[in-house]
């Protein structure tokens, strides 16, 4: 009974002992008939449709494949995580000429974000991309 409310609760029945298989056979044919409504409801029966969820699947594949392959040949990742841990400990870490602290840190993201450009810039005037 709890099979017939989760794959369709108008045909939830409340007795529950009542619909219990008697034989093997009777379980087997429940179960048969479980799979056959799984299927259907599934929508695993209409070819298009598998078809067309797998090609946007691999699409989707092949572009999350395509951004790791990016990330790591440009390194911007890393070169954001260093700027990250390196605002967080001038902003944590003690409070000397905080002032002198803030123009380096700007100077160096600056550098860093021309430098993530150029990489990005560069791997995308490959023949990979």
């Amino acid at each position: 009974a709890s099979k017939d409310y989760c794959l369709n609760r108008s045909k939830h029945v409340n007795s529950t002992e009542a619909n219990f298989p008697r034989t093997v056979d009777d379980l087997l044919n429940e179960h048969n008939q479980f799979l056959t409504r799984l299927f259907t409801q599934c929508l695993l029966s209409n070819y298009d449709l598998i078809e067309r969820a797998s090609k946007i699947m691999t699409t989707c594949l092949l572009f999350c494949t395509q951004i790791k392959f990016f990330m790591e040949s440009t390194k911007v990742h890393e070169t954001l995580e260093n700027t990250r841990i390196e605002r967080s400990m001038m902003r944590f870490g003690k409070k000397k000429k905080n002032t002198d602290l803030e123009a380096d840190f700007r100077a160096k993201r600056e550098e860093n974000i021309q430098r993530c450009s150029d990489r990005i810039l560069q791997e995308y005037r490959t023949e990979n991309y």
